[in-house]
């Protein structure tokens, strides 16, 4: 096949002003010129900047009224970097704008298109009973449809009369949307299935119906439908549904997201009363320096199972049943924070703050002596409340609480060895105690730190060794630890006499990769005085390793507690990465019934405050052994497992207890992925899923 090419700026430019501002070239087969017009019907190409038509039939018309192209069969255009296919084309090649009937485009993973797709010339078109789905077959498995659409030059997308259609029949139907087709940061359609035994299945939509560049909506669907009849029986079935919404500024600074659910369901099968509900979100914002920042979230639950019932990725904002408010601020001199933390949930057990602030001062030098003093003030109304179950039965613990705290300390350097002695008061006032009067605290507080560090380069390595010694002391508090409230573990002060001493090498390698040390090791140990729960001058010693290489590590720590001559803790990790397919991780957790659960594992306060048997008796002592497991197969080059259980054994008077989840997923035709799951719980042994998301 010969086509004749046409330079239309050189033959025809005194007929078309337009022409002489561009050129463009038409390459046609056996073409046919009359009057302006150039036609053909075995095919052709027009090409100019940021056009290109062909087809098998063209016709070009250039007179004094007319500039366009008319084009049919075998269509295919590409227009300002997005291509398009259709029935039939006309375009105006002086106001570049046209349309195409019934004309399709893709845009990203979207397939689109409609009866009329109407080109404008600021980048934007319309489309008239349109369609949007992922696939690129006329015989679309699903797609939303809508009486009319437009798609603006930055992919906004305004829709009306918009309805979602599985084959040919409508499920949902909404009388506009507005999104934005370049905010993929998440799925905008997931469906899933789920399974619980006893309670039946729950299938689940979830759609993203409005957005732009930095805003999204989410609706979503869900229903437990009985599948036996013995779960009819029981009643385990209702509809549930969910509005949700994301917000990222442009500048990353101001971050809002929320998930607000609502279902007809049950926590257990003969439950009465099964409304349940969830409503979660968080509120972050900085300035520009992030010197003041705000941060706020929520999480209010019909009851307490309503996180583990309800387990889904999707819906999870990290806010863990907690809700507060914080403000903070910083600067060169002062610092100072607001929080706010009340209790909205009646199964909770909460320390309110309504509220808590603190300012500081910056460290400063005292009148150039090398004196560092820190400086802090507190100030608070907490109400220690009990969940509704038990509140009116145990006493309420309600106190204004005053704290300051003083610092100094002088860093003093001599060959390589650094000494930096510390000493400072610790002073609380509350407004009430159990005894309702005020009660006043103040100790003081002494000791100091000193470490030598050195280090060694040899040919392949380098070795660094540090001793140190940490010590810390209070004075006998003003007030006994019984003599005024406990809201949290700052509150409890009492005579302290601790000594940590050890000895911290690390070793460099030039042949690793990665920037983590090759091999690290703490050994140290704890000397106390005056500890109740101790007899002993050096009761525990301790001992934290990590060896890193660039496909595994190795990472771990063990306590050894010499006066009871049992293993105090022992944890264990090992992660290797095998090869581009195979990863998988062990962890072994071991604690005995003399390692305290705390919060702060290094404050030993409460050693010094209570007996031994006393700590034994409460739950502070929580022997147990937990073992977990996870690996990532890649099956195929299509098909990922992920694998991952847990199993504790060794509690007082509870039996062992197991758990497992494994994920398979795959990607599918036209951008879904699809994951089928499987999750054994102790408290539910048959839980399946099933879900498919649309992915970039």
């Amino acid at each position: 096949m010969k086509l004749r090419p046409i330079l239309v700026a050189a033959s025809l430019c005194g007929m078309s002003s337009f022409c002489s501002a561009e050129k463009f070239i038409i390459n046609l087969k056996d073409p046919v010129y009359s009057e302006g017009v150039v036609k053909t019907d075995q095919g052709g190409v027009i090409e100019a900047s940021d056009l290109r038509i062909q087809a098998r039939k063209l016709i070009y018309t250039n007179t004094k009224e007319i500039r366009k192209v008319c084009a049919e069969g075998d269509l295919m255009m590409e227009y300002r970097g997005h291509y398009f296919v259709g029935d039939k084309l006309e375009f105006d090649l002086k106001n570049r704008t046209g349309y195409l009937i019934n004309g399709r485009t893709k845009l990203d993973v979207w397939y689109m298109g409609g009866h009329l797709l109407e080109l404008c010339d600021n980048g934007e078109y319309y489309i008239e009973n349109g369609f949007v789905t992922t696939t690129p077959n006329r015989a679309n498995p699903w797609r939303i449809a809508a009486e009319a659409a437009t798609i603006t030059d930055n992919r906004n997308i305004r829709a009306q009369n918009v309805t979602l259609r599985v084959g040919n029949a409508p499920l949902f139907w909404f009388p506009f949307y507005r999104g934005n087709l370049n905010r993929f940061t998440d799925p905008p359609i997931r469906y899933r299935l789920l399974y619980d035994k006893g309670l039946g299945p729950r299938f689940s939509f979830r759609w993203r119906f409005f957005s732009t560049e930095t805003f999204g909506a989410y609706a979503r669907f869900d229903y437990r439908f009985p599948f036996t009849f013995e779960e009819k029986r029981k009643g385990a079935v209702g509809p549930g549904g969910a509005l949700e919404a994301d917000y990222k500024s442009k500048n990353k600074r101001t971050l809002f997201q929320t998930r607000n659910y609502g279902a007809l369901d049950k926590n257990f099968p003969n439950e009465k009363g099964p409304k349940r509900y969830r409503f979660q979100g968080i509120y972050k914002t900085k300035t520009k320096d992030e010197y003041s920042r705000i941060h706020a979230q929520w999480d209010k639950l019909s009851d307490d199972r309503m996180v583990g019932d309800f387990r889904d990725a999707d819906f999870e904002l990290n806010t863990q049943k907690a809700t507060y408010l914080e403000a903070s601020h910083y600067d060169r001199s002062v610092f100072g924070d607001l929080t706010v933390r009340p209790k909205i949930n009646e199964f909770q057990s909460l320390n309110q703050e309504l509220p808590s602030a603190a300012v500081g001062l910056r460290p400063f030098e005292l009148f150039h002596t090398g004196v560092i003093s820190e400086n802090y003030l507190s100030g608070a109304y907490l109400d220690y409340t009990f969940t509704n179950k038990i509140d009116k039965i145990l006493r309420d613990q309600q106190s204004g609480r005053f704290q300051t705290i003083n610092t100094l300390y002088r860093p003093i350097s001599f060959n390589g060895i650094t000494l930096t002695p510390k000493a400072g008061i610790v002073g609380i006032f509350y407004t009430d105690s159990p005894e309702r009067e005020t009660k006043g605290q103040f100790l003081y507080t002494y000791g100091g730190d000193a470490n030598f560090r050195a280090s060694r380069t040899f040919f392949c390595f380098k070795h660094s060794i540090e001793p140190y010694a940490q010590y810390l002391g209070y004075s006998r508090p003003s007030a006994a630890v019984d003599d005024y409230f406990i809201f949290d573990i700052h509150d409890g002060y009492d005579k302290l006499d601790q000594l940590r001493f050890g000895i911290r090498q690390l070793i460099h390698t030039r042949t690793n990769p990665i920037f983590l040390p090759t091999f690290a090791l703490d050994v140290y140990g704890y000397s106390f005085w005056g500890a109740k729960s101790f007899n002993q001058r050096i009761p525990k010693l301790f001992a934290d390793l990590e060896y890193n290489q660039p496909s595994y590590a190795i990472l771990g720590g063990v306590g050894w507690n010499l006066q009871e001559s049992v293993l105090d803790y022992g944890n264990v990790q090992f992660l290797w990465t095998i090869n581009a397919n195979i990863a998988l991780g062990v962890e072994f957790r071991h604690r005995s019934k003399f390692y305290w659960r705390k919060a702060i594992y290094d404050n030993f306060v409460v050693d010094f405050a209570r007996s031994l048997d006393e700590l034994l008796d409460s739950p502070l002592s929580d022997k147990r052994n937990t073992l977990l497991t996870k690996a990532h197969l890649r099956l195929t080059p299509r098909w990922n497992m992920h694998f991952q259980s847990f199993h504790g054994w060794g509690r007082s008077n509870e039996p062992r207890y197991n758990g497992a989840r494994v994920d398979f997923y795959t990607m599918l035709t036209g951008s879904w992925q699809m994951k089928l799951s499987y999750e054994y719980l102790p408290n539910d042994e048959y839980r399946f899923s099933y879900s498919f998301k649309l992915i970039k």
